[in-house]
């Protein structure tokens, strides 16, 4: 018999990997080479502080300060009609007369509070401060009970108004204001003395302003040209300047 050959070794069958989880494998991210980008916009900026790179807000436009012109140009009669339409527009009727009349016009057409006057009254003859003061104060008194018209008054000789007659009464913002000249917590307890508060017929505490009250602020000159705001400037009323309406008179 012949002997029997040994078989030979089995063959080893490959891993059977089906049954398994494969293991993930690390992926390489592909991109743009970050040194290539920065070759190719060039070099880089240093960062801007915040508030550099912040939108700047537009910031409103500054009011436009209106210019006080003369409104028109009159001759001198027709001054009266002025004033009623200056009133009825709540504006003060600021006069600049180049004909020289206009003063001995309201001298018959008014009370005159000539500013001019009395400064040379008190440079030359002496007059006190405080007569001035009180005269201004009383002719506003007078023309406000019976509904005159009250005219402020300066020539040549420029008057710091303001200064001029500094005063517990004296408010340039009130007196040359239609509206609140009239209030009563004006003229009852800072422009009138107690014993002035009475009425037409004498009856105390019942003293009323008469709204036929007419305000004129008036300037007699020579100089041609000259703007209504110079005078305002030398009178010490520019800051009030929108009460007022400009109008020159004329030959």
């Amino acid at each position: 018999m012949k002997p029997n050959k040994p078989n030979p070794p089995a063959a080893k069958k490959p891993a059977d990997n089906h049954g398994a989880k494969a293991q993930p494998q690390p992926v390489k991210k592909v991109g743009k080479d970050p040194h290539a980008q920065a070759q190719a916009k060039g070099p880089v900026q240093p960062a801007q502080p915040q508030q550099q790179i912040q939108q700047v807000q537009q910031q409103p436009a500054a009011p436009v300060q209106q210019v006080l012109a003369y409104s028109q140009a009159v001759q001198l009669p027709k001054i009266l009609a002025v004033i009623e339409k200056d009133k009825s527009d709540n504006l003060v009727t600021m006069l600049v007369d180049y004909t020289g009349n206009a003063y001995t016009f309201f001298k018959y057409k008014g009370e005159l509070i000539d500013l001019s006057e009395l400064n040379i009254q008190e440079q030359i003859k002496g007059k006190a401060h405080e007569q001035s003061i009180e005269q201004a104060r009383k002719t506003l008194v007078a023309s406000l009970k019976l509904g005159g018209t009250v005219v402020f008054h300066m020539d040549i000789t420029a008057v710091n108004i303001p200064e001029f007659l500094k005063s517990d009464w004296f408010k340039e913002q009130i007196i040359f204001s239609y509206q609140e000249i009239h209030k009563e917590q004006y003229y009852k307890k800072q422009l009138l003395k107690p014993e002035e508060d009475v009425d037409n017929f004498g009856n105390k505490g019942h003293f009323m302003s008469k709204q036929e009250l007419n305000l004129v602020l008036l300037f007699t000159s020579s100089i041609p040209d000259k703007q209504p705001e110079i005078f305002l400037h030398e009178a010490g009323l520019f800051h009030i300047k929108n009460q007022f309406r400009a109008t020159k008179i004329i030959e």
